[in-house]
């Protein structure tokens, strides 16, 4: 296991629509759509309009095209003291263009509960910059600030892991991160996804990389 603190990585965003159980109420969950775009990129004004209502899960079908983007799954948690909220969505930057955001939603499916989906990145360098959470208690949306351990390089063709994100907001006081990347847990993320989209070529690669994680795991004395 790989397992990260970030202390002091979190700031409250958006505070028009962050809500915490007062004033907002759970969301209907978002409908998955039947097939995903090439790119889930927006402007941040597009971004604050949507963040609100949530983001729609993952599609039912994969159309993008392995041969020119890649997959990213990040998995995990946001826990506020006794309070737990469902990570249902997740905005990236990409290095070089601070005036987008590519955001996601949750992947849907069995095995793949908390697990956020980017079905169609180009390749690039990106990092976690906004988290968003919802519950019985309402819906929050927080800003990350940059780091190292939240970010990754995204190459076309494969099927990226970033790890398990488990989110302990503390207002007032410092607020920890911890990026978990544990290989069998990856294995399993990778095996259900190609479970879910069976068929498809995405899925195959999947499958590949998973049992290239478990044939590692099992070769370690």
């Amino acid at each position: 296991k790989d397992t990260v603190a970030i202390h002091d990585a979190i700031r409250n965003v958006l505070p028009a629509t962050t809500g915490i159980g007062k004033e907002e109420t759970t969301a209907a969950e978002p409908p998955s759509t039947d097939s995903a775009p090439d790119s889930q990129k927006m402007t941040w004004s597009e971004f604050k309009k949507e963040v609100k209502q949530g983001f729609a899960i993952a599609p039912k079908r994969l159309v993008t095209d392995p041969a020119k983007v890649g997959i990213l799954m990040i998995d995990g948690n946001i826990r506020q003291g006794l309070q737990n909220y469902d990570m249902d969505g997740i905005a990236l930057v990409r290095k070089g263009d601070e005036t987008h955001v590519y955001r996601a939603g949750a992947a849907g499916g069995r095995g793949l509960r908390d697990v956020v989906l980017f079905t169609g990145l180009e390749p690039g360098d990106y990092s976690v910059r906004i988290i968003r959470g919802s519950g019985v208690q309402g819906w929050l949306a927080l800003e990350m600030l940059p780091q190292p351990d939240l970010s990754i390089r995204i190459d076309a063709g494969k099927v990226h892991y970033l790890g398990k994100l488990m989110v302990k907001p503390k207002f007032r006081k410092d607020t920890i991160v911890e990026r978990n990347h544990d290989r069998a847990r990856e294995a399993e993320v990778l095996s259900r996804f190609a479970e879910k989209y069976s068929g498809t070529a995405w899925a195959t690669l999947a499958l590949e990389q998973s049992r290239g994680l478990q044939e590692a795991e099992g070769a370690r004395p």
